[in-house]
C-alpha cells in the first residue's frame, strides 16, 4: 500500500491511497485486464481512493498526487497498468482520468451502495512499463 497525503499550511489538501504491484490475477480487475505479454507484465497497481478537498481543486494537487502513484508503479516494471473504478456519474472525474492518460476498460453495474441505493461504475486504466491490452 502506497498512500500521499498533500498538505497546505497543516491542513489535508488531497489524498491518494493505492496498491502497488498486485499480482493481476488477484486484482479485482483480472476479468478486464489482460496483456500481450504476461510474462513481462503480470502485476497491476490499483488506485483505492483520490480526493482533493473542494477548497484546493484545479490547483494541479489531483494530478501531481496521480502523477507520483504513476511513477510509484511504474518503478515495478512487471507492472503492466494502474487501474480504478469510478461512478458512473462522476463526469469531472472522468474526465480527468482520460486526460491523464487511463482508457475505460468496462462498466461494472451495481458496484457501489450509497444509502441504500445501488450505482454502476466505469474501470479506467492506464497502462504502463510499454504493456500493451491483449484484444
Amino acid at each position: 500500500s502506497n498512500q500521499n497525503l498533500s498538505c497546505q499550511e497543516g491542513i489535508m489538501a488531497g489524498l491518494i491511497t493505492a496498491q502497488i504491484s498486485i499480482p493481476l490475477n488477484l486484482s479485482t480487475a483480472s476479468n478486464l485486464l489482460s496483456f500481450v505479454d504476461q510474462s513481462m507484465h503480470y502485476k497491476v497497481a490499483y488506485i483505492l481512493t483520490l480526493a482533493v478537498d473542494k477548497e484546493f481543486r484545479q490547483a494541479g494537487i489531483g494530478s501531481m498526487l496521480l502523477k507520483r502513484c504513476i511513477t510509484e508503479a511504474e518503478s515495478d516494471k512487471e507492472c503492466g497498468a494502474i487501474y480504478l473504478h469510478v461512478i458512473t456519474y462522476n463526469t469531472v472525474a472522468i474526465s480527468f482520468y482520460e486526460r491523464m492518460g487511463f482508457v475505460r476498460l468496462g462498466t461494472l453495474q451495481r458496484y457501489y451502495k450509497i444509502q441504500g441505493d445501488f450505482y454502476s461504475c466505469y474501470v479506467y486504466a492506464r497502462y504502463l512499463n510499454g504493456a500493451e491490452q491483449r484484444k
